[in-house]
């Protein structure tokens, strides 16, 4: 935080992260720019030009650009005082001419939108520009911009068919509502003491990354010591990657971060990217109140996604795009996230957040859950009981069957009106299949002891395996991570487990990962651990995880091993049954 000051709920009822207001040299371009546009809004209309009146005013003055049209292809103006004239390409207006009252400049096709494309803040800035763009380097925000065409259009598609196909498609609900969580930054206390809590109760989550603070403790905006090693290690426990700008700043060159719209949005995605996280889509910053068209609260309309150049970036360098569009519940299916808003828990009471989860059981509907770590567990805003209680409370649901969790691009593509889900496992029942040695059927033994395949009754038909030996496990490999494009892809690994003694047992879930230069930054292996207590009946257990796109030398993952077994810690001898295991998107 650059301010001390307790933040007020913005126009959408969020909490905003910068309170400092637009500069003046940032008004007077507003001001010049809304001129400009209304102007060429009214020019453009038929292929001729018209007339428009349009009027901004800005926190040092004003500026008019009064109605009038503008003669075609030898048209000249000029521009001063903070207004503009626009004339549609080559459009001419016959028999007709007019002149703004204090000033003009030429607003001319491809070159229109001074404030998108351009850092204009005086008169003859503008008349540089347009009589010759590529003269004027410094006054461009960048030198060249393509998402307008083709090349951007296919980019987002790519990126949008890259994310779905990691969910099989779809992710069938059964009906069932949907809970997601968000975390908007701040890393340093999210690491240290929001993930432990959702990690060990086994909820996944979206990390929104600002990511000119990791492992930068003199960051103007939040400074982090979090190290990309963690940030990776918070990714494979069940934290998957959203970028959500560079500074968290408002873009150059109408705001006050030196960070322009190229580098907020496709930096943020670069940086990422370089570190080995490879980012499912956009969290929308809440900034000053959005001095950028189409970005931040300005992008409130589907169709600034293709008019303006924020959100042209926005869909060239994302599948996935989350804003503040249609409220804090989400009618299954979407097919995707354009602009999907969310709950804020900040300022929320325990009993208003358990209501949503409620609304979601009872309505069917999808909510994701935003919380900034800065705020919640500090005075003012929720404590850490009540974050902790509404985790419990959404994992007692899960495990009641009401509810299905989800990272944000799971809930993209969650579907009630299916019960399909994608299983990339091979062998998850035990139906059908035969213990030869150590292997049962796709699965195969470490130390064959004490693992049997019995026929008495399972969680679904007569086969399931019982452990009862220490030291043992099955394993089933997954081979095909890159051919299935599933690196950095959110996925779960779920079981039926029980225990018939009359001994506390514990059932263990591991994730193992492979790749030619192994993990070292990543620690121990993905592992889960769950008591059962003496006569515990058939329960489902659940370990989330995101896959690692390659290990610190570059080389991609190649398979991943998912292993299940029974733990013996000498105080919990029992035996533990399991079946139907799968390992799905989430």
């Amino acid at each position: 935080m650059t301010t001390g000051r307790v933040p007020q709920l913005d126009t959408n009822g969020q909490f905003p992260d910068r309170f400092a207001p637009p500069s003046v040299a940032a008004n007077t371009q507003i001001a010049i720019a809304k001129a400009a546009a209304a102007l060429e809004s009214a020019a453009s209309a038929s292929g001729s030009a018209g007339t428009a009146t349009a009027q901004a005013t800005a926190a040092s003055g004003s500026a008019t650009a009064a109605s009038g049209s503008a003669t075609g292809a030898g048209s000249s103006a000029t521009a001063a005082s903070g207004s503009a004239t626009a004339a549609s390409g080559s459009a001419t207006a016959s028999g007709s001419s007019a002149t703004a009252s204090a000033g003009s400049a030429t607003l001319a096709g491809e070159h229109r939108a001074a404030v998108e494309g351009f850092a204009v803040t005086t008169a003859a800035q503008v008349d540089a520009v347009f009589a010759d763009p590529t003269s004027a380097p410094s006054i461009r925000q960048t030198a060249t911009f393509a998402p307008t065409s083709q090349n951007g259009v296919m980019a987002h598609a790519s990126r949008f068919a890259e994310v779905k196909n990691t969910k099989g498609g779809r992710i069938g609900t059964g009906g069932k509502g949907v809970i997601a969580f968000r975390i908007d930054h701040g890393i340093d206390r999210f690491r240290s003491i929001h993930w432990p809590l959702m990690r060990d109760r086994y909820l996944s989550c979206g990390f929104g990354f600002v990511s000119g603070s990791v492992e930068n403790p003199t960051a103007a905006y939040e400074p982090s010591t979090t190290t990309w090693a963690q940030a990776r290690l918070m990714h494979y426990e069940g934290a998957e990657s959203w970028g959500h700008s560079a500074d968290h700043g408002d873009p150059a060159p109408l705001g006050a971060s030196p960070f322009t719209l190229e580098q907020q949005i496709q930096g943020c995605r670069a940086t990422l990217e370089a570190q080995m996280l490879h980012p499912v889509g956009w969290q929308m910053p809440g900034v000053t109140g959005g001095v950028t068209p189409g970005y931040s609260s300005n992008l409130d309309t589907l169709g600034k996604l293709g008019t303006t150049e924020a959100g042209q970036r926005l869909m060239a360098g994302y599948g996935l795009i989350e804003n503040y569009l249609h409220g804090s519940t989400r009618i299954m299916p979407t097919d995707g996230c354009y602009l999907l808003s969310h709950v804020t828990l900040d300022t929320m009471t325990l009993a208003g957040a358990k209501s949503y989860v409620d609304l979601a059981i009872s309505e069917g509907v999808g909510i994701e859950m935003m919380f900034h770590p800065m705020w919640v567990g500090t005075t003012g805003f929720m404590s850490i009981a009540d974050f902790t209680a509404v985790l419990d409370y959404v994992a007692a649901k899960r495990a009641a069957e009401l509810l299905e969790v989800l990272t944000p691009s799971g809930l993209a593509f969650a579907d009630p009106g299916t019960s399909y889900r994608l299983n990339l496992l091979n062998t998850s029942g035990f139906e059908g299949s035969s213990k030869v040695g150590g292997v049962i059927g796709a699965w195969t033994a470490t130390v064959d002891a004490g693992i049997a395949l019995r026929q008495d009754g399972g969680h679904t038909g007569l086969n399931y395996v019982r452990f009862s030996g220490t030291n043992n496990l099955l394993e089933q490999p997954f081979k095909y991570v890159d051919q299935g494009g599933y690196h950095n892809a959110a996925l779960e690994v779920s079981a039926w487990v029980r225990n018939t003694t009359a001994s506390a047992a514990q059932a263990r879930i591991k994730v193992f990962v492979s790749s030619p230069g192994g993990y070292p930054d990543l620690g121990t292996q993905r592992d889960g651990f769950y008591a059962l207590p003496a006569n515990t009946p058939w329960t489902k257990i659940r370990l989330p995880f995101c896959m690692p796109r390659s290990d610190p030398g570059g080389a991609p993952t190649e398979h991943v091993a998912i292993r299940i077994a029974r733990l013996d810690t000498g105080t919990t001898p029992g035996d533990v049954d399991f079946d139907d295991i799968q390992m799905n998107p989430i």
